[in-house]
């Protein structure tokens, strides 16, 4: 497994291709390769990264071209889950979270892709 957590909106798109080529390439048949990163559809990761000086220059990823990107450079079985809905003032309601990860609202999302056999 690969796995990698707020990274990729901090590379420059143009560079997401080959780096992704090469972690296909590195996986063992059958591996996975899992990335998680923040949701630009939520606007409370939105105003943290605008307002946060170490994401300066971050340029955040939608789920779904992180999803064209994993099957369009050769991974399997690509499926996206968003997370992190409800903050601690609602920590009651987290439970919720595994029946709503379909939907695109969450602060962070992650995308699990496979490399065949």
């Amino acid at each position: 497994m690969i796995f990698t957590a707020c990274v990729f909106h901090h590379i420059e798109g143009s560079e997401h291709d080959l780096l992704l080529k090469e972690i296909l390439r590195v996986l063992v048949p059958g591996g996975i390769f899992v990335v998680f990163e923040h949701n630009p559809y939520n606007p409370l990761t939105r105003h943290a990264v605008n307002t946060c000086i170490f994401d300066e220059n971050a340029e955040l990823i939608r789920a779904k071209d992180f999803k064209y990107k994993l099957t369009s450079n050769g991974f399997k079985d690509v499926v996206v889950k968003y997370r992190i809905f409800f903050p601690g003032v609602l920590k009651k309601l987290r439970p919720l979270e595994s029946w709503i990860g379909w939907l695109p609202l969450g602060a962070q999302y992650y995308v699990v892709g496979s490399k065949n056999l």
